[in-house]
């Protein structure tokens, strides 16, 4: 498994991730591992 907070490789465990407004968090579980692409949230 690899994690990526805001597109950043994240070594803790999913449970320590910060949850915050606009924060990108992608979970891969098994290969083939693809880095993460962004996302535009627009205007809310």
């Amino acid at each position: 498994m690899r994690i990526y907070v805001n597109f950043k490789p994240y070594t803790g465990g999913p449970r320590t991730i910060p949850l915050r407004r606009h924060t990108t968090i992608t979970l891969e579980i098994g290969p083939p591992f693809l880095r993460p692409r962004a996302y535009k949230f627009g205007t809310l």
